[in-house]
């Protein structure tokens, strides 16, 4: 509720933000008035190799619900936006189903994808703050990295990106 730096790593992001008023952080979300407040998110794209045809066959899911949802979760970000003049930055990523990370402050809740389903009620979920020696310099490092590799302001080779950045 008070965090003013909110950093979301989410692959359909139905639970998360997708299905407005039911989901995790929409009700938060849509108060962030705060001067200085910043929201990134990064989300999936529909053209990632992970939301496939392919694999969506192999999961016994149409693809077609995949592109509903990532076009839901886009739908309630830019309602945010327009509606609830939230600042909220957001950009697509092609990264595998591996963690799901959300960073308030100075404080992560991360998650692995270890079920091939229903991973939302299966998984647990680590709380980790920053502090010495504390993983949560390695998710946050990490979340900047996919936001510098998916800057579509940027042209040039992604990794080299993040080296002459870091």
């Amino acid at each position: 509720r008070r965090a003013s730096d909110v950093r979301l790593l989410l692959q359909i992001g139905r639970r998360e933000l997708g299905d407005s008023t039911s989901s995790y952080f929409w009700s938060l979300a849509k108060e962030k008035h705060q001067p200085g407040t910043r929201i990134r998110i990064l989300r999936a794209s529909e053209e990632s190799p992970f939301l496939s045809e392919p694999r969506a066959r192999l999961r016994g899911t149409p693809v077609e619900r995949w592109h509903e949802d990532l076009r839901r979760l886009r739908s309630e970000i830019s309602f945010l936006r327009d509606v609830y003049h939230i600042q909220v930055e957001e950009r697509l990523h092609a990264e595998p189903y591996l963690w799901r990370i959300f960073i308030f402050d100075d404080v992560a809740y991360v998650s692995a994808y270890l079920h091939p389903r229903d991973n939302d009620s299966k998984t647990v979920v680590y709380k980790v703050q920053d502090g010495d020696n504390s993983l949560f310099n390695v998710f946050s490092k990490y979340f900047d990295y996919l936001w510098k590799k998916y800057d579509p302001c940027y042209g040039g080779d992604p990794v080299q990106h993040w080296a002459s950045w870091e």
